[in-house]
């Protein structure tokens, strides 16, 4: 799930999902959508520990 929330955060979806598709033996439901999602759920968690730190 991190490293697709990271290919998210770096590449456009669509293209994140197509290189999780070729390196990684990942199901084939797996889409941009789901990318989406998973990068911003990740987006969320990490700015809710920096406004614990502060």
């Amino acid at each position: 799930m991190e490293r697709s929330a990271r290919l998210g955060s770096l590449l456009p979806y669509r293209k994140a999902a197509e290189v999780m598709a070729e390196f990684l033996p990942i199901k084939p439901t797996e889409s941009f959508v789901t990318l989406r999602h998973r990068t911003l759920k990740l987006g969320e968690r990490l700015h809710e520990k920096a406004c614990e730190r502060a």
